[in-house]
């Protein structure tokens, strides 16, 4: 592809993708407000959610303390230690998915006061299932990436990399459909999976819009901490663990955080799609309902 032609198809890209993002902000949803709210609910759930907090800490910590030390003292061979990531991936996966749950609780009752004082369900069962969900989630996401290296290997070597960076973007956005399904459970939905990947697509420019501005600060920070680390304290092991460290912290903020703005997104939607239905209270009644049985 010539220079002038590939710029100009990027611009063009460029444009479309303002334009949508512009229609997910105005979106009645309101997905930036929902991005500061959750923020400063992440906030309030580090001092009230402390099992949570610790939950998450522990797996993340533990995962990031894992990485560390098996990428400077490898002491085991490169294809076993790949194994046994996937599956430490997939069921660290899982796991912060169970321990989360009381996290959506606390949004659903505190902040979106949809449940009383001892109104909620029990949460065992839900986390168990969220569990579950968070490890299908997770198999699905790697299966794409596996998924989308290998249709890379199809295409001419000149085009590979648009290839993959078209496939990722695309298969970023069918994943973030899935997004709200865990708070589907929490939230006591009757159907969650569908339920809330119905949702996520009719306010899908919103979520992407949502999704894509709570990437920035990690992205960020990374960035920043990636290249002031070495000029401070050099590139070596300190360096190494001084940014996994940073970065640890920051992802068990960042974790809380999304949780929040889910379930948040997930009511906002529920409520918009029930307006322009004409259906204002039919969700609330089905919500009520699925307590008095829950």
């Amino acid at each position: 592809m010539h220079g002038w032609l590939y710029w100009s198809v990027l611009g063009v890209l460029i444009v479309v993708a303002a334009y949508f993002f512009y229609r997910g902000v105005r979106s009645p949803v309101s997905p930036m407000s929902i991005v500061t709210l959750a923020w400063r609910v992440a906030i309030d759930c580090c001092r009230v959610q402390r099992r949570a907090i610790f939950g998450i800490s522990f797996f993340i910590v533990l995962g990031a303390g894992l990485q560390f030390f098996f990428v400077n003292f490898p002491i085991f061979p490169e294809f076993d230690l790949l194994i046994a990531s996937i599956f430490w991936q997939a069921f660290m996966a899982g796991a912060v998915a169970a321990v989360v749950v009381p996290v959506h609780f606390f949004v659903i009752q505190t902040v979106l006061r949809l449940r009383g004082p001892g109104e909620a369900p029990p949460i065992r069962p839900i986390m168990l299932r969220a569990f579950g969900v968070g490890l299908a989630i997770w198999f699905l996401t790697y299966g794409l990436g596996v998924g989308i290296r290998l249709a890379t290997f199809v295409v001419p070597v000149e085009r590979r990399i648009d290839a993959f960076y078209f496939l990722s973007i695309l298969a970023f956005f069918l994943t973030t459909l899935l997004a709200l399904v865990r708070p589907a459970l929490s939230m006591g939905l009757h159907n969650p999976v569908r339920q809330s990947v119905v949702f996520a697509a009719r306010h899908a420019l919103a979520l992407f819009a949502m999704v894509g501005v709570m990437l920035i600060p990690p992205a960020a920070l990374g960035l920043a901490v990636h290249n002031l680390t070495p000029l401070f304290i050099g590139r070596g092991t300190l360096g190494y663990l001084t940014d996994t460290v940073i970065m640890s912290l920051f992802t068990i903020f960042q974790t809380l955080a999304v949780e929040v703005a889910t379930v948040l997104f997930l009511r906002r939607a529920i409520t918009a799609t029930s307006a322009q239905k004409g259906e204002g209270a039919s969700i609330d009644r089905q919500f009520s309902a699925v307590q008095a049985t829950g």
